[in-house]
């Protein structure tokens, strides 16, 4: 996620520094900010802590039940009485049910059935791994002081999203990817929840997946041709021109101008030689600086989007 702004805001004592007391975000605001996401983030370990299971149930058994009680979620019952005949051979397998009672009260104790344990660790899961991810990006965009108000919804709901995602996805790899068996005592446990943790961290890219996968089973060709919704969210970044590609020492200062599209939904930085430019004022269709050269000569102009990568570069030549 990428959050720019086009406009200087109310407030910045230098309107030639777009990044100067940009950050929409008060004190009070950041210390809350801090504050759950600490609670949430704790909250969920503590959560999924608390559901993990003594232990998974024999492969040989249908389904399992577990005593529903928090830290202590043990296996309720077994499969392991064999009844032998005459001659000493197995001939079924008995279900021997331990029955459990709370302290001195002389009621059985709230179960939880395998599955439903699976799927709140599953989802569990899942918001741990977006809660990671909301983190490092709300933590930054403050350190940077670019945070905006119009993303607060995005670190709501992002979470929830990622654990119904998280969700999905198991259900999907159940169909054949994970297990080929209806029954979940073989499931690893471990496994599916690492899944469902990567899930939540990168939600964009297994969403992307699950499109892919939808492609490909509901064959996408059979759908070419369709228009393409406008609203569709792009944060990549396209430069089309650079100017002026030469500049006189004698001129002094000159603007350069950058054209193309999506300077609104994602940031980039530029670099003349080996001089970074910081001063750069941006809409969603151009970006331009001031620049003064100093020497004469061929420079690279690089500009590089928030990840490293190039996206375009060219010559500028100084006389």
């Amino acid at each position: 996620m990428a959050q720019t702004n086009n406009n200087v805001p109310a407030g910045n004592t230098n309107p030639n520094n777009p990044t100067a007391a940009q950050s929409e975000i008060s004190v009070k605001g950041k210390w809350l900010a801090g504050f759950l996401l600490i609670v949430l983030t704790a909250g969920t370990v503590i959560t999924m802590i608390a559901h993990w299971p003594d232990r998974m149930p024999s492969p040989r058994a249908e389904s399992a039940k577990y005593i529903y009680q928090w830290f202590a979620v043990s296996l309720y019952s077994q499969t392991d009485s064999v009844a032998v005949d005459a001659a000493g051979n197995d001939t079924e397998v008995m279900p021997r049910v331990v029955p459990y009672m709370k302290n001195e009260v002389k009621k059985p104790a709230c179960l939880i059935d395998l599955n439903t344990l699976i799927m709140v660790l599953i989802a569990l899961g899942g918001f741990l791994g977006n809660m990671v991810h909301i983190a490092t990006s709300l933590t930054n965009f403050i350190g940077a002081d670019r945070f905006r108000k119009r993303w607060i919804m995005w670190y709501c709901v992002k979470p929830f999203i990622a654990a119904a995602l998280a969700i999905c996805i198991y259900i999907l790899f159940r169909a054949g990817f994970l297990n080929g068996s209806n029954s979940t005592t073989n499931i690893n446990l471990y496994g599916v929840v690492s899944i469902a943790i990567l899930a939540g961290l990168f939600t964009d890219r297994a969403t992307k997946k699950l499109g892919q996968v939808f492609a490909v089973v509901f064959q996408e060709g059979a759908t070419q041709g369709q228009p393409a919704r406008p609203d569709l969210l792009n944060t990549a970044i396209i430069i089309e021109s650079i100017v002026p590609a030469a500049l006189a020492l004698a001129d002094g200062a000159a603007t350069i101008t950058i054209t193309g599209t999506g300077f609104d939904k994602s940031s980039f930085s530029v670099k003349i030689g080996d001089t970074a430019i910081t001063d750069i004022q941006k809409t969603a269709t151009t970006a331009s600086f001031n620049y003064t050269p100093t020497v004469a000569g061929e420079f690279a102009m690089v500009v590089t989007d928030s990840n490293g990568t190039e996206l375009k570069s060219q010559q500028i030549t100084i006389t």
